[in-house]
């Protein structure tokens, strides 16, 4: 694993990569703490005498040395972090304890996208909680912000290649960003997509990826307005579009990967054409139920 140089935000002279540099990517879905889980890792933490209050680490066992082998790791944090003093939550509005990241820094993500319907469910302290998190645990992130700032373009060296993360999201589950504070997050909007991806061109970007929370659950295709926002993206150059259609299952081509669904949850296994499931292996956790969902893996040549 190789972990990337510090964001760059101010505008760079970019040069032409090096054609023999090869970049690994490993991407994986939804990390999405339901109850059980939450109470599988409070018993996992009791039975190793953890002074910590939650042990989520075994439930990256199965995909860790995948993880770890990329040059660069991304998942989604679909949930926020539970603000601190205040109690933790499932769904319909999550806030999941902060251990959940400390596993997601063991298993060897080097970032998170976490643009997502459940962004908003702690509200601001929430997405402050989020991100103080991750960046506590050496973890980098795109899609939620504490700063006007934060949410805007940042760029990311990998083996010397200049890239860009950009995440957003559907929706925020019908809740609202105060007035005033829309850039907390970022709802999808090809026009500001667009914008965002030129603007990382103006920064250096030598490749950018984003990622998008959409999609209708338990569908095995797209719907027409991925296809046609997808279409409006590619049509204009972007380097590469990345999808986190929840928990759905769809076709990869040149430039899209289409499809990376949980890589844990607690919910019925759906059973799609092409998809592979890997349960994590500690007590108490089925293949049933706490899922490893396929991850994507590639290599790119710059």
């Amino acid at each position: 694993m190789h972990r990337p140089t510090t964001c760059r935000t101010s505008p760079r002279t970019t040069t032409a990569p090096d054609p023999n540099t090869y970049i690994s990517f490993a991407f994986t879905g939804d990390v999405l703490t339901h109850t059980p889980l939450i109470e599988q890792a409070q018993r996992t933490a009791i039975a190793k005498g953890s002074t910590a209050e939650y042990d989520f680490t075994p439930m990256f066992e199965d995909v860790k040395q995948f993880v770890q082998s990329a040059d660069l790791a991304m998942c989604h944090l679909e949930t926020p972090i539970a603000p601190d003093g205040e109690e933790l939550s499932a769904f319909p509005f999550f806030g999941v304890p902060k251990e959940v990241v400390t596993a997601i820094a063991n298993a060897g993500f080097d970032r998170c996208s976490t643009a997502s319907n459940h962004t908003y469910d702690r509200g601001l302290d929430g997405i402050d909680a989020t991100v103080n998190a991750l960046l506590e645990n050496g973890v980098d992130q795109s899609g939620m912000a504490r700063t006007p700032d934060e949410i805007e373009p940042r760029i990311v060296e990998v083996k010397g290649v200049r890239l860009c993360f950009l995440s957003y999201t559907f929706s925020y589950n019908g809740l609202k960003l105060p007035e005033g504070q829309e850039w907390r997050s970022a709802v999808i909007n090809p026009d500001r997509i667009l914008r965002d991806a030129e603007r990382a061109r103006q920064l250096g970007s030598e490749a950018t990826i984003v990622s998008m929370h959409w999609g209708n659950e338990k569908e095995s295709q797209a719907n027409s307005m991925q296809t046609g926002i997808a279409e409006t993206l590619t049509a204009s150059g972007f380097d590469r579009p990345h999808r986190w259609p929840p928990r759905t299952c769809c076709a990869a081509d040149r430039t899209s990967q289409w499809r990376v669904g949980d890589v844990w949850a607690w919910q019925r296994a759906l059973k799609f054409a092409n998809r592979r499931t890997l349960a994590s292996k500690q007590p108490g956790c089925s293949n049933r139920h706490n899922q490893t969902d396929e991850a994507a893996f590639g290599k790119n040549q710059f």
